[in-house]
């Protein structure tokens, strides 16, 4: 409750009203032009004693109070706008995003200095505020405003799932930056958050979301920490599944690939091995399948059993060839493994031409991506 003059000006009920109003408004032609009227218009203007006809507290506190009115509907319009194009990869769509966004950052700025707005309006002017900023590539803005929206959310009264948004926001953000430790600290927030929601897709949000963190913590180099979280995932997913699901194997590889880093091929050649049956179970295309065969070529050269390796190497090879054509670039990389289990074997010869046609390939796609 703000008094200015002899008017009382209720912030909170106005606020309230147009956050129960939102979500109601009906999208049209015109709230692009009104949008841009509002956007145009200095509303947040200060009130002088000199610009009105009467100085009287009375004219003053009025003219603050139809101010906030029209700040208010600006930001809606503005919001409305931005979210009917906000999961939207079109171009056209994205050239709006990108026009929407220095709109966006001059409501965000008076939203949080000029009048203290912390709801969850300002919460999705951020979220969109930071959305604008990743199409810029100014990911160190973007993770500033995802920062103040959770703070904010915090404080709030907002809906647990839409916090969750904001924070997997943030910490797709974090990794792109590369700010492990924190990437994994808002993780742990994601999955805290989870654990209170019911329903089926938010046990498999939880699942994925402890395959991520795992794989966080793998690359900090929390082995142990890493193998728990996909022990805690595939338990889940055979809770929804069952044990011999397609759906599980994708993190039972993970554990696999997880526990050969950790110098436990065996563990991981068995995990592989379970992952194969249930593909082979269901029927899995063959170039479907060259990813485990890769990662069985890996643990099989962690055994020192070299011979097998290579034979799996080239059938992942001839697999790729055949779907692909003869320069993919996921060819090179099968390519790259062959000849350094050539060299495991002695067999220089043979790996100085796998090198060889490696080069040739890292050339011809070097060129296709030049002239796209």
């Amino acid at each position: 409750m703000r008094r200015e003059g002899s008017v009382v000006v209720n912030v909170e009920d106005t606020l309230r009203s147009f956050e129960d109003e939102v979500d109601a408004i009906t999208f049209n032609n015109s709230v692009h032009n009104a949008m841009r009227k509002f956007a145009r218009n200095a509303v947040l203007r200060k009130v002088k004693g000199g610009q009105s006809s009467s100085s009287a507290p009375d004219t003053v506190a009025q003219q603050r109070k139809l101010q906030l009115q029209q700040f208010v509907q600006a930001t809606k319009v503005l919001l409305l706008t931005y979210e009917k194009v906000y999961e939207s990869k079109e171009p056209t769509d994205l050239a709006m995003k990108r026009m929407l966004g220095p709109q966006l950052q001059y409501f965000v700025n008076c939203m949080l200095t000029k009048f203290n707005f912390k709801n969850r309006v300002s919460v999705r002017a951020l979220k969109f505020y930071a959305d604008s900023l990743l199409l810029l590539g100014e990911l160190v803005k973007a993770e500033e405003a995802l920062e103040t929206a959770q703070n904010i959310a915090f404080q709030c009264s907002i809906l647990l799932i839409r916090l969750f948004d904001i924070l997997r926001d943030r910490a797709n953000v974090l990794a792109r930056l590369g700010q492990k430790e924190e990437t994994a600290g808002v993780l742990e927030q994601c999955i805290t958050i989870i654990e209170q929601l019911d329903g089926e897709d938010m046990l498999t949000k939880e699942s994925e979301l402890l395959n991520e963190l795992a794989q966080v913590h793998g690359n900090i180099g929390n082995l142990s920490y890493a193998n728990n979280l996909l022990q805690r995932s595939l338990s889940i997913q055979e809770s929804l599944h069952g044990s011999q699901a397609l759906e599980i194997c994708d993190t039972l590889s993970r554990l696999a690939m997880l526990r050969n880093k950790m110098g436990e091929p065996n563990q991981a050649h068995s995990q592989l091995q379970r992952v194969m049956r249930i593909q082979e179970r269901h029927d899995v295309p063959r170039h479907q399948f060259s990813g485990t065969l890769c990662n069985m070529a890996a643990v099989n050269a962690a055994l020192g059993e070299h011979e097998k390796s290579k034979v799996l190497y080239m059938s992942v090879l001839a697999t790729q060839e055949r779907q692909y054509g003869q320069w993919y670039p996921e060819i090179a990389t099968s390519l790259s493994n062959l000849a350094m289990v050539h060299m495991a074997l002695g067999e220089y010869e043979e790996a100085r031409i796998v090198w060889k046609g490696l080069t040739k390939s890292d050339l011809v796609f070097t060129e296709r991506s030049i002239h796209l």
